[in-house]
């Protein structure tokens, strides 16, 4: 948990130095809160092991020279990442800086597309770090999921691309995202929301459209337990999980926030390719959350995105001096306080997302 603690206080410090005067000011507490979650994560202790997958990425990078390309059959494995381990490996063997330059490939690219195509990007980069969707931020997937997260560092180099040509499918954004895809499999759920730009609908069927996912999911498993019969014929039961800790409850907080983003935008706003990803992210998980929190990995390729929407519509309401974008605000700085608070407390198992 120190490291959950040390991020949110120095992200909140800056995050507050933003608001301040000065353009200067605003670009230095960027840069303090890049370089600082860069090394938080880059130069952590090769023995520090948060959860299983550390150790067999380290593995990995370290038998790459001795590990065949395969590009199908049975025992494809995800070609992008291979090469880029066997890369590393003409140079160095050293896990601490192996971890240093799978950080400089994942944390930056977030980092470059907030700051470009967000008003508040240090909000973004807030949301980034400390919002929980199922069992980890985004941010903290990089200590662990290492694969994964290197997906997503190539996902936000297409997506920049993407927003810079206005929302058009060039060859960069193309390249980029066939690389996405061949470091991580899960990336192919990106292309759901490409898919879905023509479809324009208003507001209510999005906010509507969350909370039936929010009900529903309660129910997805005991009154269909086909599905968990599927996943388990697919040899997927990676995804299913007899310790659930999920309830109504626990998706509040990105479902109140996410209700909160669409209720104050506009039908044009509601249908862009952010305010989309943030709606799948919700619908994703409060569906399918009661079968694993490990949906959460599916969940935060959108999550990225649609920090890009809560941040504009924060933006956006404040200089209109909105009493309701500052109250969810206040309530939002006070939720993660609480989550501070108790981890200093050494009370971790009131962390959110568990059954209260």
């Amino acid at each position: 948990m120190i490291g959950y603690n040390t991020a949110y206080i120095v992200v909140v410090l800056c995050l507050l130095l933003s608001f301040a005067k000065g353009k200067r000011l605003h670009t230095i507490s960027y840069v303090v809160t890049g370089v600082f979650l860069v090394c938080l994560c880059g130069f952590r202790h090769p023995l520090y092991i948060d959860g299983n997958d550390t150790y067999g990425y380290h593995m990995m990078f370290l038998n790459a020279s001795r590990e065949k390309l395969v590009l199908w059959g049975n025992d494809i494995k995800d070609p992008a990442f291979l090469i880029l381990n066997k890369l590393i490996g003409i140079f160095t063997n050293n896990v601490i800086i192996y971890d240093f330059i799978i950080a400089l490939l994942t944390i930056p690219p977030v980092l470059v597309l907030y700051r470009k195509f967000s008003p508040l990007p240090l909000v973004a980069v807030f949301l980034y770090v400390c919002m929980q969707v199922g069992g980890s931020s985004p941010y903290f997937m990089a200590f662990n999921q290492m694969r994964q997260a290197l997906a997503i560092g190539f996902m936000c180099i297409a997506i920049y691309y993407y927003i810079n040509d206005s929302y058009h499918l060039n060859k960069k954004v193309i390249f980029f995202l066939v690389i996405m895809w061949l470091t991580h499999w899960s990336s192919f759920i990106m292309a759901v929301p490409f898919l879905l730009k023509k479809i324009r609908l208003n507001k209510y069927f999005y906010i509507t459209g969350m909370i039936v996912a929010a009900v529903a999911g309660l129910f997805t498993e005991r009154f269909v337990p086909q599905l968990s019969e599927l996943f388990l014929m697919m040899e997927q039961g990676f995804f299913i999980d007899e310790g659930k800790k999920f309830s109504l409850i626990s998706n509040l907080p990105l479902l109140l926030l996410s209700c909160y983003v669409f209720f104050t935008s506009s039908k044009d706003e509601c249908n862009s390719f952010e305010h989309k990803c943030l709606f799948l992210q919700f619908v994703l998980f409060g569906l399918l959350a009661p079968f694993n929190n490990s949906i959460f990995r599916f969940c935060i390729y959108y999550g990225i995105i649609g920090n890009l929407a809560v941040a504009y519509s924060f933006h956006k309401d404040l200089k209109k001096g909105n009493a309701l974008s500052i109250g969810v605000a206040m309530i939002y700085f006070v939720y993660f306080s609480y989550v501070l608070l108790f981890s200093l407390a050494g009370l971790e198992r009131n962390y959110p997302y568990s059954m209260w």
